[in-house]
């Protein structure tokens, strides 16, 4: 029954509570601008692997377009109310699982490269402890690599004068811009290739 004098206030009863809060849209808007702008960026290969549908991927084509930085605003907004439309919670976690995995590749290649530098200085505990642990290895192929790396660092040492001249092109190049000699690239890529996760 309806009282008048009725002070209590039923949450159901009032149109407030049937209205989602402003501010909560507002920052569910922004985030989903954000998502959009992620999309936006991700190469057309990363964007097939995604469960996007056929307008949301004609929208994010026709934003690649676009030049002027208020037309792509605009498209950002459109494309945030496609994704809302769409199945976002899903997109949401298919982006989200794509980015750890990648995030997971570029830890595991850092984590090569040092372990390629530290053997690069003929640490031999170092080397037999990851020929234990990883028997794919061939033993006398990464003492080659090895032996290579610890020549051109050597090579490099000992050229006082012109620390350039017995290297080749790349090589020379790469010793200016500090970035890994032949060698050193060759056994980061058969570590790389022959380790597995």
């Amino acid at each position: 029954m309806n009282d008048p004098y009725n002070d209590e206030i039923n949450p159901g009863d009032t149109e407030s509570s049937a209205r989602p809060n402003k501010s909560a849209q507002k920052r569910q808007m922004r985030d989903l601008q954000a998502t959009g702008e992620k999309l936006l960026g991700l190469p057309k290969t990363r964007l097939s692997e995604l469960p996007l549908p056929d307008d949301l991927i004609k929208a994010l084509a026709e934003g690649r377009r676009l030049k002027h930085a208020d037309a792509i605003r605009r498209q950002i907004r459109f494309i945030a109310k496609l994704i809302k439309n769409a199945d976002h919670e899903n997109i949401l976690a298919a982006l989200n699982t794509q980015e750890e995995g990648e995030r997971l590749f570029r830890q595991r290649f850092q984590q090569v490269e040092a372990l390629g530098e530290r053997l690069g200085t003929g640490d031999q505990d170092l080397l037999e402890q990851v020929l234990a642990e990883h028997p794919q290895l061939e033993r006398q192929r990464i003492r080659q690599l090895i032996r290579l790396v610890q020549k051109e660092n050597k090579d490099r040492a000992s050229g006082e004068d012109s620390p350039l001249t017995s290297l080749n092109a790349s090589d020379q190049a790469a010793t200016i811009r500090n970035q890994p000699s032949t060698a050193q690239r060759k056994l980061f890529d058969y570590l790389r290739e022959n380790m597995s996760a």
